[in-house]
Order: structure tokens, then C-alpha cells, then sequence
């Protein structure tokens, strides 16, 4: 008799501990999930902090070029040296603001936060 019942207490523990396997190896997997949406956030945040430099910097080309077309366009069509003088201004202030030097700093590698707090 206490074999038997020794068999069947055994019998009972089985399916309690194949369910706290299946809840451990759950556990697991929803860590290493939450672990890897924590990874992607942070790859993400890291394109956001580098393409809005970039994006910045072409809609500022793209604003300054339009004044010096125009300014082209009357130097050619008026034939005015004033124009031309006013055309050179503006394209050396442009390149003073320094586009390869903004486009530099947008590709510039920063550390990120996770390799800093290593």
C-alpha cells in the first residue's frame, strides 16, 4: 500500500511540474521579447537623431537655392554685374554656413547611451 500510494503521489507532481516548465520557458521568452523591442527602440531612437540633421540640412538647401536661381536668372537676362556681384554674396554665405560641416555632424557617430553606461 504505501508503494503504491508513494507512485500515484508521484503521478500527481508531474503535470505540476511540466506546468511550471511551460510557465518558466514562457517567462523566458517574454524577457528576451521585451529585451529585443528595448534593442529596436533603441536603434530606432539612434536613425531618428541622425536623419533629422540630414533632412534639416537638404530643406535648408533646397530654401536657399530658389533666391539664387533668381538671382542667376536676372544676371543672365539683364545682363547687370550687380546681379551676378549679389549672386557670389549669397552662394559664399551659403557655403559659410557650412553644409559639409552640418552634414559631418549628422554623420558623425555619437555614443550612444547603452555604451556610455558600460
Amino acid at each position: 500500500m504505501i508503494g503504491a500510494r508513494y507512485v500515484g503521489t508521484r503521478l500527481a507532481g508531474k503535470p505540476f511540474l511540466i506546468s511550471l516548465l511551460v510557465i518558466a520557458v514562457l517567462a523566458v521568452v517574454g524577457f528576451l521579447s521585451f529585451h529585443a523591442v528595448g534593442n529596436l527602440v533603441a536603434v530606432n531612437r539612434e536613425i531618428a537623431t541622425h536623419t533629422i540633421p540630414a533632412v534639416r540640412l537638404a530643406a535648408s538647401t533646397r530654401e536657399a537655392i530658389t533666391p539664387l536661381i533668381r538671382l542667376e536668372m536676372r544676371a543672365l537676362v539683364l545682363a547687370d554685374p550687380g546681379y551676378a556681384t549679389a549672386w557670389n554674396e549669397r552662394a559664399v554665405r551659403r557655403r559659410r554656413r557650412s553644409p559639409s560641416r552640418t552634414a559631418r555632424r549628422a554623420r558623425a557617430p555619437k555614443k550612444s547611451r547603452r555604451t556610455s553606461m558600460r
